[in-house]
């Protein structure tokens, strides 16, 4: 990944990243150890994505451990299985909260999910960072105990825009799924597209879990777009491909919001996955401070390479680590003020909020599937490969 990937920082920062990224001396742990809860959706239709944050978890508390713990103690997590369902969490953050007192907490996978456990938060004024969720309407409540990591969602469409204008592309077709996260990034690209001057052909919001999209690709198909955009999770973008390519439905760019910056989309669409684009905010070859060395530990432990979500689970974890350490204590309100001050180089991205708590430090990146890889096409001074425009018509292809 380019350098340019890589912020400038003070001499503070740098030391503090050093220590972060576990390149400091261990230091002896002694008294009882702090317990870190929160629930995953380890079941139910978040699960895939749930298991990566839940290993971005372990790594890190193996690592903190390593070196010593937060405030010279041990590190325990304790994670419920949420079932994906955005009540079960919240409930299960009370019980965390009241009955299992725990000393801090890691947050939820999934926008619906984390905007209803934010709500048990901000109620018993327990801070909490967003490693799973970036719908923009969690972060206007004007809540004060709810920090966010991943981009705002206007960054995470401006360069599937600005790519298409850039290619000359007129027309769109967008669908979603009718979720607040999914939504939220839809009508945003919807106006983005309109402000650059194309034509929205096709919106469309289908329910939770589609097993069947043949008839919304038959009349996206109809409508002729020069773009294909789709806000949506891993199985809802494999489904749509796999339907795109039985229909022949052939835009001139595709486009994904999750789903592409998976290992799993290309192991299930194998060659069907080449020339997909959609949106990513970090991967395995980034020089950030800290990466490679997650890299190789989550590789040696799970044989595999981890997804950005897993990055981000990491990297929120090191955030909270750094407003623990500002704050010298696990006092929730020295720690959301720390949250609310501090400014991190964490592997996944830098930190910086606003005052409700936003990120405005961090950016999206568009990946498209080339040779069975995912190569970075924007912006310029990230990218690794060009844009391979406009996609082959499904017949043309072997």
């Amino acid at each position: 990944m380019s350098k340019g990937l890589l912020a400038s920082f003070s001499s503070v920062l740098f030391l503090f990243a050093l220590n972060i990224a576990g390149l400091s001396p261990a230091v002896a742990q002694t008294g009882t150890p702090i317990v870190i809860g929160g629930s995953l959706g380890l079941t139910g239709q978040y699960a895939r994505l749930s298991e990566e944050l839940d290993r971005g978890l372990r790594i890190w508390r193996e690592d903190v451990n390593a070196r010593g713990g937060i405030l010279g103690r041990p590190v325990e997590i304790k994670v419920y299985d949420d079932q994906s369902d955005p009540t079960t969490s919240a409930k299960l953050y009370e019980k965390l909260i009241v009955q299992d007192k725990v000393d801090l907490l890691f947050s939820a996978f999934a926008s619906p999910v984390v905007f209803a456990a934010s709500a048990v938060t901000e109620k018993y004024k327990f801070p909490m960072v967003a490693a799973g969720a970036s719908a923009q309407n969690i972060w206007e409540r004007g809540f004060r105990y709810i920090f966010q990591i991943f981009p705002q969602p206007e960054g995470q469409v401006t360069g599937i825009i600005e790519l298409a204008k850039k290619h000359g592309l007129k027309s769109i077709a967008i669908a979603t799924e009718d979720n607040n996260y999914t939504k939220e990034i839809a009508q945003i690209a919807v106006k983005k597209a309109k402000e650059a001057g194309m034509n929205v052909v096709f919106y469309e919001e289908y329910g939770k879990n589609p097993t069947d999209l043949s008839s919304l690709v038959l009349k996206m198909k109809a409508a002729k777009p020069d773009v294909f955009f789709a806000a949506t999770y891993l199985p809802e973008s494999v489904l749509f491909v796999r339907t795109a390519r039985e229909l022949n439905f052939n835009p001139k760019l595709y486009m994904f919001t999750i789903g592409p910056g998976l290992d799993d989309f290309v192991q299930n669409l194998k060659k069907d996955a080449e020339f997909v684009g959609g949106t990513t905010f970090w991967e395995t070859n980034s020089t950030r401070l800290g990466s490679p060395k997650f890299v190789k530990e989550y590789v040696a432990k799970y044989k595999t390479n981890p997804p950005y979500q897993a990055a981000a689970s990491y990297s929120g974890m090191q955030i909270l680590e750094a407003a623990v350490k500002k704050a010298g204590s696990l006092d929730r309100e020295k720690v959301r003020d720390a949250l609310a001050t501090v400014e991190v180089q964490a592997i996944f991205g830098d930190y910086k909020v606003d005052d409700k708590g936003a990120q405005i430090a961090g950016r999206a990146y568009v990946l498209q599937i080339q040779d069975g890889k995912r190569r970075l096409v924007w912006p310029n001074d990230g990218k690794d490969a060009d844009l391979i425009f406009p996609v082959p018509e499904w017949s043309a292809r072997k």
